[in-house]
């Protein structure tokens, strides 16, 4: 029998809620582009109120189009919080119903040899610690590949020489990253061992 890896097994409980997890990610493109739209409105508005000096009743169409943004953006928001924490709730109902199968499959023998306080660990509190893997982190794997795109677009449209200033800082981003992934080594390090203590039981 091939050992399943924790990735592996992460992978495969991702599989069961596709759908629902690149609805997650959708809405959450389109509320960072909501994001971005509101940003360059409020520029925008602003040199129109200072530098240009167009009094406020002028633009007040404007305003009402902000605030429109503002109500898009919560409910784009709204979406994808919903459609990533049905996608988890079904996932750790299936890890959970799966593990408590192959418990009973193993047989009573076997389950007198183990202990239960570690058990119930395994198919309460780790199981539900996968929660925020599915409901934010899984997400947010396609969120920040395409909204840095989206934003670079817009960037682009508006002044190139911002946005070759942006491809050029662009490397620096991963390293910020990696400076703040050590910290939290030792946490995931940790989340994997609890991982691998499930998966083991496939």
């Amino acid at each position: 029998m091939v050992a399943i890896t924790p990735r592996h097994w992460l992978v495969q409980l991702a599989k069961r809620e596709q759908r629902k997890l690149m609805w997650a990610a959708v809405w959450g493109v389109l509320s960072g582009g909501q994001t971005v739209i509101l940003v360059v409105g409020l520029a925008w508005l602003i040199d129109q109120l200072v530098i240009t000096g167009r009094s406020p009743s002028s633009l007040v169409p404007v305003f009402i189009g902000l605030a429109a943004v503002v109500l898009l953006r919560s409910l784009f928001q709204a979406l994808q919080e919903s459609c990533s924490a049905q996608a988890s709730l079904r996932i750790r109902q299936y890890a959970r119903q799966a593990l408590l199968d192959k418990i009973a499959a193993l047989g009573p023998v076997w389950l007198t040899r183990q202990q239960s306080g570690a058990l119930a660990t395994q198919s309460v509190e780790h199981i539900e610690a996968l929660d925020g893997y599915f409901a934010r982190f899984h997400p947010q794997l396609r969120i920040v590949v395409a909204l840095p795109l989206l934003i670079l677009c817009v960037v682009g449209w508006l002044d190139y020489f911002v946005a070759i200033f942006l491809l050029l800082s662009a490397p620096l981003i991963p390293l910020f990253m990696a400076l703040v992934g050590m910290g939290a080594e030792r946490l995931n390090r940790d989340q994997f061992m609890a991982v691998s203590r499930l998966c083991s039981f496939y």
